[in-house]
Parts: C-alpha cells; structure tokens; sequence
C-alpha cells in the first residue's frame, strides 16, 4: 500500500489528490438535503402514473409551481459548492470550462428533480432546475475567482497533515483523540438503545394529551374532512400478536363484549364503535354512537362547512391513559373512500384537537395512507416523521359511475419495538422498527424531511447510514493517526485495532441480533475508505 510510505518531503504539492473533494462534499450535501430519507415510490408512482395516464399532469405541476422567496435563495446557495468543485476538476479557466460546469450543475439538479417525483413530499420545478443550476454557474464563478488563495489554503492543510503525521507526540494526541471518539460514539449508542425501551423513548407515547376528542371523518376545527365511510373502529391497550390481528381480519364486526367476554383480547379493549354496519353506503344510524366497551364516551354529528363528522361528546381521557401505561395501542377499523385524491390528509380517525396538535390521526393523503401521531421525536403535530402506506387508494372505483366504494380493513399496532399495519390481509404488513439509528437520524435531520415510506428497505436504510457516519471521522482520525512507515505484520495489527475492532463494538452498543452483524461490513468498508482518502491527502 504506498500511501503507508513517507514520500519525499520536499516533493511540491500541486493538489491533485484532493481534486474532486469539494465537488464530492457538495454533490453529498445536495443528496442529503434534498433526497433524504431517500424512501423512493418507484413501483407505486410508475404504476399509479401510467394506470391514470396522468403524464400531463405531472408536467403541469412541473410547470406551475408555488416558491417562497428563501426557497429561492437556499436552492442558489446550495449548489455553488457544487460549482467551485467543478472549478479544480476542470483543467482551464475558459468560457467552455463555465459551459462545462453549467452543463453539470444543470445535469445533477435534473436528475434530482426528477427523483423528486418519487417522494411523496417533495416537489419538483422548473424554478428548481433554474435555481440550481445558476448556483452551480456562481460557484464555478467563485472559483475563477479565488483559485489562487484556495491552491494555497489546500498547500497549509496537506503541509499540517504531514507534520502531525511525522511528530510522535502529537500522533499520541491523535490515537487520544480517536479513543475519545470511540468512547463517546460507542457509549452514546448504548445509551440510545438503552433508552429506546423506557419510557423516555424518542418514540415513546408519554407525551399523549387527555383532553384532546376523538373524530371520525374530520378535524375538529372542520376544515379536514373526508368523503367517505367508516365502521367497525376498535382500539386496543397493547400490540396485538399476529393471531389476534388475524382475528380481527377474520371477524371484523364481531363484538368481543357479546361472544368473548372472558378472553385477553376483550379485556384489553378499550373501544368498539359500530357506525353503519355497511361501507357501500353512507354512515347511517341515529347519534350518538354508542362504544359497545362501554369505556368511552358516545359519538355525536358536528356539522361543519365541509360536511358532517363524528366528535366523542367529551375527551377519552381512559384511552389515553392506558396507552401512556402501556405505552402500546391497536387500532382496527374498515374504509371505503369516495375520492382517491383526497388530501391534506384528510382525516378518517384522529385523535386531535386542531389540524396542527395530535395524539394520533389517519389520514388519506391522495393515494397513500397516512399514520401521524405523538411522541417526543414527532412533536406535538405528529409529522415528522408521517408514516406513509403507498398506493391503498390507487385503485379505487369511480363513485361517480356508480360503482360501490371498495372496502379496506386496516389494523396499526405500535409498541416499543416499533409500528406494524396491515391492509386487508396479514400478507399486506408495512413495518418500521424503532432502532437506535433512526431515532439518532430523525433527532438531527433536515427540516424538509418529514415522511418515512413504510416499506422493507426503510428499516435496513437507517442502519446503513448511521454506521457510515459513525465510520468516516473514525476513519479519518485513524488517517492522521497512522505512523509514517509499518511493516506488512504491524500494518494489519493496526488496521484491526484501529477499525475492526471499533466496528464489532458498536455492533455490540446497538445490541445488534446476529442477524443483523452483516451491517457491520458496512461500517468496516466505509472507516476502510475514510481512512485510505484521509491518507491519500495526508500524503499529497
């Protein structure tokens, strides 16, 4: 490996080794900022766009855009990194090397754009791809212009490296500072999972308010409403096991109250409501509805400029307070919308006091199904994250031909472990597992990141990203570190203290299952990359 070999110390340095990072670094904030959390409706959005034939739309709203001015600015600012980047891989100071540097700039904001329109909660524009690409243009610009003092800035770092890298002593401070960031990182994870099963818990439901109603069909200011109907609402105190969820597939109207008394499934009911006793049509039957548990409070119409609802008569201060105890619900209710596009979300079942303060609420958020509720990461809106079920409404009839509504039964459970639906059948399960990765991720993510798509790749992607970040700063540091000459028997001894050893311990910080130790190849793969850029600079 011959960047474990001193070079010559008089050799000039001329950047070549460090071209390219800039533009990286940039290239990588423009990821994360505008991609994250990277969970892409490919298949749900391919099919639902090709089924509709809704090209013309999509290009309509490409080309109709709403923008706030800040927006404006941000998408300027956050491509000229981009731009100066390009500016040292580019070998000339011309006007074809600025066309170049626009042509990439416009290329990488086209391509997330266009990923764009495989998130739900992103948005994509022509005023995007304008923004983006002019910021692209100033940063090469910029580049043009301060090269000279950047070359020489770049000549200090590499000089600095190599003198840290050739003092003995200060290389003792580095493998310091690298055992204090083991510590601190390896600890820390063992106090986030420690903490993921108390109830202290990121997403734990100790922050539940008692005073806020229970509605069906709307919120209670009425500005939320849904078309469509609902029955057969249950809720339950604990996270109901796969034989229990199937139970409720299986007798969906039954009343535990009048034929299982005695069982655990009855006992931990906390509500039972029976609306219409048929979907096809609309909510039928005099008000109030009566909770067939006998634990909350009836059901009474509101009415409001949008349409009717349901409103408890007063706040089911029990249910909260069983779910606080046991900080564990199941709830199970049957839908039919009359509108696929239905927005906002519109609300089916919410616990909630306006559209901006929430236990808990289901919405429909025009083809996707939307699960918002409280806890200490969420807030009090619920909403970052949203938990989104792709596509339940991409299918849906036409009510407008007189077609009946299709009818959906939809279980949520929600425990310490993390959140399991289910629609229509036990096969259809969407599952997030509350780990202590995506409790470190959604604690310091972006403000416009606000949704996760519950899907298989969602869980697995929060493990990932967190050991790579956990791996790059140990691997630089480990760069710095690293005497200027080992032997091949030394140089191995260094790489498994230095980073396997590391890497095995905060699997063990994360009390990963053996199952999941192959993300621990991760972790070594990226330290591994770090550590060879770091070297690589150091050796400029």
């Amino acid at each position: 490996m011959k960047y474990l070999n001193e070079k010559d110390s008089n050799k000039a340095f001329n950047g070549q080794n460090s071209k390219g990072a800039i533009a990286g670094l940039g290239l990588l904030a423009i990821a994360a900022i505008t991609l994250f959390p990277f969970d892409f409706f490919f298949t749900e959005t391919l099919a639902e766009t090709w089924a509709d034939g809704a090209w013309g739309e999509m290009l309509s709203d490409f080309f109709s855009p709403s923008f706030v001015k800040k927006e404006l600015i941000a998408n300027v600012l956050l491509f000229v990194p981009l731009g100066f980047g390009l500016g040292q891989l580019i070998p000339q100071r011309s006007l074809a090397g600025f066309r170049l540097a626009v042509a990439v700039s416009f290329a990488v904001t086209f391509g997330v754009e266009s990923l764009q329109e495989f998130l739900p909660t992103r948005h994509s524009s022509y005023i995007d791809l304008i923004t983006n690409t002019l910021g692209g243009a100033l940063g090469y610009g910029a580049w043009w212009q301060f090269s000279a003092p950047l070359t020489r800035s770049q000549q200090i770092l590499a000089q600095g490296l190599r003198h840290i890298s050739s003092r003995g002593l200060t290389r003792q401070l580095c493998v310091l500072a690298l055992g204090a960031y083991c510590g601190w990182a390896l600890l820390g994870s063992a106090a986030l999972h420690s903490q993921l099963r108390t109830r202290s818990s990121p997403w734990g439901l100790s922050t539940w308010d008692a005073t806020y109603p229970l509605l069906l069909k709307n919120e209670g200011t009425g500005d939320r409403a849904w078309e469509g109907n609902i029955d057969n609402v249950q809720f339950y105190s604990r996270s109901l096991p796969l034989d229990e969820v199937a139970r409720l597939f299986a007798q969906p109207n039954s009343a535990l109250s009048d034929n299982a008394a005695s069982s655990q499934l009855a006992q931990s009911q906390l509500a039972h409501y029976r609306l219409s006793g048929r979907l096809s049509g609309r909510l039928s039957g005099s008000a109030p509805y009566v909770d067939l548990s006998g634990h909350l409070p009836n059901l009474a119409w509101k009415d409001s400029p949008s349409g009717r609802y349901l409103q408890s008569v007063s706040a089911p201060a029990s249910l909260v307070k069983a779910v606080k105890e046991s900080q564990a619900f199941t709830l199970s209710f049957s839908f039919a919308t009359n509108n696929n596009t239905q927005s906002g979300p519109a609300r089916m079942f919410s616990l909630s006091i306006d559209p901006y303060h929430r236990n808990l609420t289901v919405g429909q958020a025009g083809r996707h199904l939307s699960l918002r509720l409280r806890t200490p990461i969420t807030t009090n809106n619920g909403h970052r994250p949203e938990f989104l079920i792709s596509n339940v409404f991409s299918m849906e009839p036409s009510t407008a031909s007189g077609a009946a509504p299709r009818v959906h039964q939809f279980v949520m459970t929600y425990d310490a472990s993390g959140l399991s639906a289910y629609v229509d059948t036990l096969a259809n399960q969407y599952r997030f597992d509350f780990t202590p990765e995506a409790a470190f991720l959604w604690q310091r993510s972006p403000p416009m990141a606000s949704s996760i798509h519950l899907s298989a790749s969602a869980t697995p992607f929060y493990k990932a990203l967190y050991r790579s970040l956990f791996a790059i700063p140990l691997g630089l540091l480990l760069a710095i570190a690293t005497p200027p000459q080992l032997t091949q028997s030394r140089r191995y001894i260094f790489i498994t203290i230095g980073i396997l050893l590391p890497c095995v311990l905060l699997e063990i910080a994360l009390a990963s299952v053996p199952s999941a130790y192959a993300y621990g190849l991760v972790t070594v793969a990226a330290a591994m990359i770090a550590w060879l850029s770091g070297l690589r600079l150091r050796e400029a």
